[in-house]
């Protein structure tokens, strides 16, 4: 066996590892340092319970295997000063990213931060869960690696011994919370919390986590510990806290006393929510509805206003809506030309001096039996179909309004009749209302809401399905005043 490992270095073997050496050495000097990797160990990822206050459970299991240690990167005494706030970068806005890419999936952002600007502010708070005992590190935003932008947060760059993680590793023992809140998830029907990570942490025994808490204090969630092999996609799902009116998120990272690494960055964190439907039969109260113009009120049951000589009187509801089954029992007395309607996928401010809505999809009718349909864009309207007779309208009492929306496609029911079906992409979402316009001579005015109601979720087969039109007379040409119809 030793003579043939002399014959081997005799006949070149240490040349040949001389060689290995080199192209080592090589491979590892150029470009940026090389970053520590797990062999052959992946990120852990599981459940996790928190209270604020609480120092965390630690695995007390004897280290086996663990990230190597690059001691260079070690956190200094805390004697050190702390490092140098990073200059604050205004690059880009933060912009919502998936749910957020298609208007018309009715989800919508309630917050989304990019570290890209002045952090902690909002609603936001960074503190160590143990104060000072293990000196004092806290989230901050720093521009050592973002998922995109100039800024992404790091556990420990913020706090009395903040440090710069482009020259150190994360701290031993700590336990570093970024929460957000509390925002009320009411009137949803779901939510989610959108983010990315990166991390690189000691397997087993340093965590990165997410959490959501309807006190402040319990936090639930999930956590990862390892090597995450780059940015990771997140979406965490909040729709069991819809039905709380104070909800507040988490991210929190927690090391033990011995082997640290580079750690987690966050970045690019939006908070959707996507709204439920309403069912206002306006019994008692006019809850989620805006007064926008006129005097509104329940009286005996219906939503009422009786008007604003020459204007528009309206209310919308608090919410965006792009995919929609909207349904109202209406009844107008007085004027028998003014046009009674409902908007949806619009925006009331800026009003004109008439008090139209800026932009929106108008169903509307009168008392002398003519309907239209109008779209309005910054504050310019044009008829999607002109003032038409139909009979099935009942002058001077309730009429059951309809209108259904997904995509491009647009239908408009009265009294369970299907009188108009088309086709427009200008809108995609928005508010809905509810509105009446008075003319100056008229008297005895009132416009009442028996109940309106909304639904979400609308049928593929609703509008891929054959449906009947009802017979309607002919489209008044040349008839440009969308709030008043021809005189019958």
């Amino acid at each position: 066996m030793d003579s043939k490992i002399n014959v081997s270095l005799r006949s070149g073997g240490w040349i040949l590892i001389l060689c290995l050496l080199f192209q080592l050495v090589a491979a590892t000097s150029v470009g940026a340092a090389p970053i520590p990797q797990e062999d052959g160990i992946q990120e852990t990822r599981s459940a996790d319970f928190r209270v604020r206050g609480q120092p965390p459970v630690i695995n007390e299991t004897p280290k086996t295997q663990s990230v190597p240690q690059d001691t260079s990167r070690s956190a200094p005494s805390l004697d050190s000063p702390p490092a140098l706030p990073d200059p604050k970068i205004n690059t880009r806005e933060p912009m919502p990213t998936h749910k957020g890419e298609s208007p018309s999936t009715g989800w919508t952002p309630m917050m989304s931060e990019g570290f890209e600007g002045f952090f902690p502010s909002g609603l936001w708070d960074v503190y160590d869960n143990d104060g000072a005992i293990n000196g004092e590190y806290k989230w901050d935003d720093d521009d050592y690696r973002p998922y995109e932008g100039g800024g992404s947060a790091w556990p420990a760059n913020g706090g009395a011994n903040r440090l710069d993680p482009e020259f150190y590793n994360y701290p031993p023992d700590a336990d570093s919370w970024m929460v957000y809140g509390p925002f009320d998830l009411t009137g949803n029907e779901s939510a989610s919390l959108e983010f990315r990570y990166w991390n690189l942490s000691e397997y087993s025994n340093d965590y990165f986590g997410w959490y959501a808490s309807s006190d402040g204090v319990n936090f639930y969630g999930e956590r990862v510990s390892g090597n995450s092999g780059g940015w990771e996609y997140i979406d965490f799902d909040l729709t069991p806290y819809k039905y709380d009116t104070s909800v507040w998120i988490a991210f929190i990272f927690t090391s033990d006393d011995s082997v640290e690494n580079y750690g987690p960055f966050v970045d690019n964190i939006t908070l959707w929510r996507f709204p439920s439907g309403f069912n206002s039969q306006f019994t008692y109260d006019d809850l989620g509805w805006n007064e926008v113009k006129g005097t509104w009120s329940v009286v005996s049951g219906n939503y009422r206003t009786t008007g604003i000589p020459g204007k528009v009187s309206s209310s919308g509801y608090a919410y965006r809506y792009p995919t929609l089954d909207y349904q109202a029992r209406l009844k107008r007395l007085g004027c028998q030309t003014c046009a009674n309607r409902l908007y949806i996928r619009g925006r009331w401010a800026p009003l004109n001096s008439d008090f139209w809505w800026y932009r929106g999809y108008f169903f509307q009718y009168t008392n002398n039996q003519y309907f239209s349909v109008w779209k309005t864009i910054n504050g310019v309207s044009t008829e999607l179909i002109g003032w038409t007779y139909y009979g099935g309208i009942k002058p001077n009492t309730w009429n059951k309004l309809r209108v259904k929306a997904s995509g491009s496609t647009l239908k408009f029911y009265i009294n369970g009749a299907l009188i108009w079906s088309g086709s427009d992409r200008s809108l995609s979402t928005g508010t809905v209302g509810i509105g009446m316009q008075r003319d100056t001579t008229s008297s005895g005015n009132y416009f009442d809401v028996d109940w309106a109601t909304l639904s979400t979720i609308v049928s593929l087969e609703q509008f891929t399905g054959e449906e009947p039109l009802a017979e309607v007379g002919e489209t008044v040409h040349n008839w440009d005043d969308m709030n008043m119809s021809p005189a019958p």
